[in-house]
């Protein structure tokens, strides 16, 4: 990771001045120390297949968001959800966290 540092509030290189984000030369963000170039992680050594237990909870989480939806659109259910409402959190929020602890809830 390489720090392009400021003289005086400008920058040494101007040709870094606003710019961010994924370049040639590496990746560039913009700090209150100066511009700095990183490269970004290197991924080849990393596990690229997922288990049976990640491919089990991402369906589980497809689910609870279909079941969600559903709640938001059936105004019985979303009236039972806002009767358990605690706090800053919506129907959506409430409805996935019960599909979520359940493991599945059946309609």
């Amino acid at each position: 990771m390489a720090i392009i540092k400021r003289v005086n509030g400008k920058l040494v290189n101007p040709l870094y001045e606003g710019l961010s984000g994924k370049t040639p030369i590496g990746i560039v963000r913009q700090t209150k120390q100066g511009a700095i170039v990183s490269y970004p992680p290197d991924m080849r050594r990393a596990i690229k297949k997922t288990t049976a237990q990640q491919k089990a909870r991402r369906t589980l989480f497809q689910r609870a968001v279909v079941y969600a939806r559903h709640v938001n659109k059936t105004p019985r259910l979303t009236a039972a959800y806002a009767k358990k409402l605690k706090g800053k959190r919506n129907v959506y929020q409430a409805a996935l966290s019960a599909y979520m602890k359940s493991g599945g809830i059946r309609y």
